[in-house]
């Protein structure tokens, strides 16, 4: 469905984040260099994301997952990130979960979405 006819479109760009728990998040890096280490690193690469994006003319949106990720994600985040556009993630891969987001762009008044995954690149 198209946003209502005169209503404002927005660019925005999505970051995919799970919440920062022990045992969910960087699960593969922590095989290699502990739980606690690989944990502090996506809190730190969380900080640096946000922080990097605080300025930039277009919103920034959290797709986050689970559900209640919310409040384990905005105390890491810049100040701003009270500005940001927060939409949960279905359930389902990877795929499926990438389409929801787009499909439900338009009845966010969305005119052109973005969405970037904060994965850390694998060896």
């Amino acid at each position: 469905m198209a946003a209502a006819e005169g209503a404002a479109l927005s660019d925005v760009l999505y970051f995919a984040a799970k919440a920062p728990r022990l045992g969910f998040a960087k699960t593969r890096l922590g095989k290699a260099i502990g739980d606690e280490a690989a944990l502090a690193l996506y809190r730190a690469f969380l900080k640096d994301l946000s922080s990097r994006f605080s300025t930039v003319r277009f919103q920034v949106g959290w797709y986050v997952t689970p559900a209640d990720a919310w409040p384990d994600l905005v105390s890491l985040l810049h100040p701003s990130a009270d500005e940001h556009r927060v939409v949960g993630q279905p359930m389902g891969d990877w795929a499926h979960r990438q389409a929801a987001l787009f499909r439900g762009a338009a009845d966010r008044g969305e005119d052109r979405t973005v969405l970037a995954a904060t994965r850390t690149r694998r060896s």
